[in-house]
């Protein structure tokens, strides 16, 4: 049995960037990740979606299926702007995107993190930064992991919202990271998790190159005291 993480990179939603991608994957590998994850929507956008998936497979990235991927396997939503379309995926693509998981569960040395693209098992779902009140009670994707005591961490995409929330529970709580997104018109970013000193710190990659951004120790976080509890 692996031992678990300390140290996790963490990829945003993709969208084609094949060069950010690139970019954030030699970036985190030299800064000394035990091991990648990415959460999906791989594909519509300005680059070259068999490279991001050839640069997945090849840096045995654990990654898991967005709903841009799910609609690309159902042949939906192919027209409109930057929507890959079918004749230009690779067989060795079709054959990556088919074999994805909804999510993945990782070992980390501070506990089991959920890995997902939107909100447990609903590529859709989603938490935003200012959901409060109404917004949490019914926040039903969000409530089923909250339950789950087990689950410690969530790391999350579909917003493309830079995102670090700590929820208060009975023993251990819940924090959701979400690492915003590498599509070119809102500014990629990426992070690197530290589970041991509860840092996560989020890079910019920028025409300079990339840059230290926001940090967020979410140990000195306060647990929201949610109204679903």
């Amino acid at each position: 049995m692996s031992q678990p993480f300390q140290t996790l990179g963490l990829i945003p939603d993709v969208h084609g960037e094949d060069e950010y991608l690139a970019t954030a994957i030699d970036y985190l590998q030299r800064a000394g990740a035990e091991k990648l994850l990415c959460v999906g929507d791989l594909c519509d956008g300005r680059g070259d979606l068999n490279r991001v998936c050839d640069l997945l497979r090849e840096h045995h990235i654990l990654t898991v299926r967005g709903n841009h991927d799910r609609w690309l396997l159902n042949g939906e939503a192919r027209d409109w702007d930057e929507a890959t379309q079918i004749e230009d995926v690779a067989d060795r693509t079709w054959e990556f995107l088919r074999a994805l998981p909804l999510m993945i569960e990782i070992e980390t040395v501070a506990g089991t993190l959920l890995l997902c693209h939107g909100m447990g098992a609903n590529d859709m779902g989603r938490l935003e930064p200012g959901d409060y009140g109404y917004g949490l009670e019914n926040n039903l994707d969000l409530l089923k992991i909250y339950w789950q005591p087990d689950i410690a961490f969530v790391v999350a995409g579909h917003t493309h919202k830079l995102m670090v929330r700590r929820f208060a529970r009975d023993k251990n709580p819940l924090t959701i990271i979400n690492g915003g997104q590498l599509k070119h018109v809102h500014g990629p970013v990426f992070a690197l998790a530290n589970f041991a000193s509860s840092v996560v710190q989020f890079f910019a990659i920028t025409p300079d190159g990339v840059q230290a951004a926001q940090v967020f120790n979410w140990k000195e976080m306060m647990p929201e005291k949610s109204s679903f509890r």
